[in-house]
């Protein structure tokens, strides 16, 4: 009946570990087996030798922190031994066992990834020895294990394993023995088994300076912080304080020069107002003279290419005249075009307000078609102040 029980629990065991885990890990283990305590009472066997060897072959289940269940295969042979006068040789054994490791390098009495932390083990072993049927004894044997054994991690997924259990039989007259075990485990990451970066990656899913304080919590989510400062690095309240300041400052200059361009604008707005009431009680007068030394020039110029509108007091130039012209200012109002070119005529005759197909007004001085004559009016000109003065061919 044990025999059958232990079977079942073997089964249902394999078959939990055909499902999807979070760690699996496969061993390679030696056992040795020590019948130098008592062996039926040492009426079975006697050794020349007190150690017999098997192989053994396990599959390792992480259910927990602290719990890992194994399933092993084991098979070995027993070293010179006899049946009373009887020498039994090659006397093979095969056998499977379950265990329960309770591991202490689970996180709260050492860390997941300490390089040494003990273990304890409970579990159950079946083992057959084919040649005891021969002398009329059971050949199967059925075992409760329990012992003591430690790891000492070699690399980020291997370690090296030595084991202790007092192996008690439940079966016959409940003779007991040792088995030291000494192998490599290597662990073995599963579909679902999360790596190291997908953890990262979850923990700062929702944070996204990286801090470890989630946005939800974070002052600062876009700056890496401090959890003493709500997320916040160090004398940020201070830098915030500071740039509030200056933007404040920054916001009553603005509002200074708003008002100011708005008290100009209104100025500008009654100047032109006043040019318009000028200009309708002015007349054209294109007679005045230039210079001494240029009247002659400009005078000839004038009797070949002069456009004639002589009704206003300055000319409004429309149509392309083909001729030079010294350029003062270009305006978008032509009021203040107007008003630019009845200062120049105080100095300079043939003072013309050129009209843009762009909508812009230029005060000019008409030159003639000879560019000579043009550039030395532009150099007349500016002696005379106008330092911006340029000419243009229209």
């Amino acid at each position: 009946m044990r025999e059958k029980l232990l079977l079942c629990f073997t089964f249902l065991t394999i078959f939990t570990f055909s499902q999807n885990t979070s760690k699996n890990s496969i061993s390679f283990q030696e056992d040795f087996h020590d019948y130098g305590i008592n062996v039926l009472e040492h009426k079975l066997f006697k050794f020349d030798s007190s150690l017999s060897q098997s192989l053994r072959i396990g599959y390792n289940r992480q259910l927990s922190n602290s719990i890992i269940l194994s399933v092993g295969i084991s098979n070995g042979f027993l070293w010179n031994n006899q049946i009373e006068t009887t020498h039994l040789s090659k006397n093979y054994s095969a056998g499977i066992d379950v265990t329960s490791m309770f591991i202490t390098n689970n996180g709260k009495i050492f860390r997941n990834d300490a390089p040494f932390s003990p273990y304890f083990s409970f579990g159950y072993q079946y083992y057959f020895i084919n040649k005891l049927k021969k002398y009329g004894y059971n050949p199967s044997q059925i075992s409760l294990q329990y012992g003591l054994g430690f790891n000492l991690n070699l690399k980020k997924r291997t370690s090296f394993q030595l084991h202790s259990m007092l192996n008690q039989q439940l079966n016959g007259n409940f003779s007991t023995h040792f088995i030291h075990r000494i192998g490599i485990t290597q662990v073995l990451a599963g579909r679902n088994t999360p790596t190291e970066k997908n953890k990262i990656d979850e923990k700062f899913k929702n944070d996204y300076d990286k801090d470890g304080i989630a946005d939800i919590d974070d002052k600062c989510p876009t700056l890496a912080g401090k959890f003493g400062n709500m997320g916040c690095p160090d004398g940020y309240e201070f830098k915030v304080s500071v740039s509030k300041s200056k933007l404040d400052s920054m916001e009553a200059i603005l509002l200074h020069l708003k008002t100011k361009m708005e008290k100009l604008n209104a100025e500008i707005e009654a100047i032109n107002t006043k040019l318009k009431d000028k200009n309708k009680n002015q007349k054209n007068d294109d007679t005045k003279i230039v210079t001494a030394d240029n009247e002659k020039e400009i005078k000839t110029e004038k009797n070949k290419n002069e456009p004639e509108n002589k009704d206003e007091n300055v000319e409004i130039v429309k149509e392309k005249t083909n001729t030079y012209y010294v350029i003062t200012i270009s305006a978008l109002n032509q009021d203040l075009a107007v008003k630019e070119a009845e200062k120049l005529k105080l100095k300079y005759s043939n003072v013309k307000v050129i009209s843009q197909p762009n909508g812009f007004y230029r005060t000019a001085i008409w030159a003639g078609k000879d560019k000579l004559v043009a550039q030395k009016l532009l150099e007349l000109v500016t002696e005379n102040g106008t330092k911006q003065a340029w000419i243009a061919f229209y």
